[in-house]
């Protein structure tokens, strides 16, 4: 295993391990405690409590959400830095260059003009020993350049996090809960020897056709002292106390097709408990927004590079089985972020896996917006009152403008607590201000102009919902334009 695109063995293989794992048990062998018993007497000869490197691609650029084969590009064209494997030579540029950053030549070509057929073709063609010299653009728009080699090592995770439910969206903590079915694959090329061992034990042959497949509880792997990786989640805030399963496997790959036979270790683990997010809701209620959850792996190593299978990340995920009421679903995304682990000096990375909400506006514009606008025509209705009934003018603004405030009391509790100002609040703000205008209006006229009270009375007939309108609607347009998360059907941009 020497590359991230690798794919995963497919489903026939995992019906060969239970078939093979099936007649193991029918012949009365014990093939996982005869491999348990291997290990421990393999341990000290393999250095089974170290982690095993693999050589990986040194640089990887975003690919394009909608289409994995293409790479995203900017708007010159250019690839954007995904991430940098935090090797020994590498540690040291991965906060420097953060993903994101533009690429704009690799070996002083232009990427701008070259297709992706075009990089991808020249880059294999590439020694793992070559080196890669990387011109950016960075945020301050300055050209800096750094080198790395083709490939280096590092010791490979492959994460699979699927989200097997999300609920309790806490607006107002940006809080939400989750159960998550957690699987870290990573690889020893020690174990191919040892499996063996054990195969020709059971069988007298060091000779593997079929795939082999054994389970462990957490004892049983601490007692065999094997290096492990734990995942763990830097937005956890709570974990459920609830029972658990927690197990690891091991799976082994015999050669096929001239591909070199390989060990695949996995701990799956199930996580029930309450993440932090980062929500803006400056857009409230036309809001998009994010469920992230942020992967470290914490390790007796630093040399760590956590990754996705991109060609079967929305299959692994779930998220193709997550069900919201109060929101939409969009896609999927995931991106890698610097992190600093106080035990190390260097940098490694968190990989975050986010899904993309959209909020089911439709509910707050039918049963907030328009009751409000319900309210202020019924408010306005006084400019068609003769002017001298002060007492009906008066109590039907009056009335109006308590009724107003007490609707907002009622559907506080749908609306975030925030700091700032969100659409909803400016334009419940507007709407109290535009629904006392009748009861100034009223009482100006009646002191001060009622002979001329019937043309002001036609002239804020007009211009009172108005203004009202284009009021909300700069507000809207202005609102919107200083967000990114908006739902995609209010896009202005």
């Amino acid at each position: 295993m020497s590359q991230k695109e690798i794919n995963f063995k497919s489903y026939f293989l995992f019906f060969l391990i239970f078939i093979f794992h099936y007649t193991f048990a029918i012949d009365n062998f014990d093939e996982c405690g005869i491999l348990e018993k291997k290990i421990k007497e393999n341990h000290k000869k393999y250095s089974l409590d170290e982690p095993w490197e693999y050589s990986f691609k040194s640089v990887y650029f975003f690919k394009d959400t909608k289409n994995r084969d293409k790479y995203l590009r900017s708007k010159d064209n250019n690839l954007y830095l995904e991430s940098i494997i935090p090797s020994k030579n590498n540690r040291k540029l991965i906060r420097q260059y953060p993903p994101m950053t533009e690429v704009i030549k690799i070996n002083e070509r232009e990427v701008k003009n070259l297709t992706d057929e075009d990089i991808n073709r020249w880059l294999d063609l590439l020694e793992p020993s070559q080196k890669l010299l990387i011109q950016i653009r960075n945020a301050e728009n300055n050209i800096r350049s750094f080198s790395v080699l083709k490939e280096d090592y590092v010791q490979n995770v492959r994460i699979e996090s699927e989200v097997v439910s999300v609920g309790n969206i806490d607006s107002s903590n940006s809080s939400y809960d989750a159960n998550i079915i957690l699987r870290a694959y990573w690889y020893n090329d020690a174990f191919d020897n040892i499996v063996r061992e054990a195969n020709e034990e059971m069988f007298g042959t060091k000779e593997i056709k079929d795939p082999w497949y054994c389970e462990f509880t957490p004892d049983q792997w601490n007692k065999m002292k094997l290096f492990t990786h734990n995942v763990r989640y830097t937005n956890l805030i709570s974990q459920s106390t609830e029972k658990q399963f927690f197990n690891y496997e091991i799976y082994y790959f015999p050669s096929a097709n001239e591909e070199k036979s390989y060990v695949e270790i996995m701990k799956k683990e199930q996580v029930i408990g309450s993440f932090k997010g980062d929500f803006n809701f400056k857009a409230f209620p036309f809001d998009s927004q994010k469920i992230i959850f942020n992967h470290y792996i914490e390790s007796s190593s630093d040399l760590i590079y956590p990754y996705f299978q991109e060609d079967i990340l929305e299959e692994t995920s779930g998220f193709e089985n997550l069900k919201f009421n109060e929101w939409t679903k969009k896609d999927q995304s995931y991106n890698y972020i610097p992190y600093k682990d106080k035990r190390y000096l260097e940098d490694s990375y968190v990989l975050q896996l986010g899904i993309n909400l959209e909020r089911n506006y439709h509910y707050y514009l039918l049963k907030i917006f328009l009751p409000i606008m319900i309210i202020l025509l019924v408010a306005w209705s006084c400019f068609w009152i003769n002017p001298k009934e002060l007492e009906a003018r008066l109590t039907v603004s009056i009335v109006c403008l308590l009724t107003l405030i007490a609707y907002t009391f009622v559907i506080d509790k749908d609306l975030p607590k925030l700091s700032y100002m969100t659409i909803m609040d400016l334009g419940i703000l507007v709407s109290y201000i535009f629904s006392t205008i009748p009861t100034f209006q009223t009482i100006y006229v009646h002191n001060q102009a009622l002979a001329d009270a019937k043309r002001i009375d036609k002239i804020f007939r007009i211009a009172t919902p108005s203004i009202y309108i284009l009021t909300f609607f700069y507000i809207f347009v202005h609102s919107l334009n200083g967000t990114t998360n908006v739902v995609e059907a209010l896009t202005l941009r």
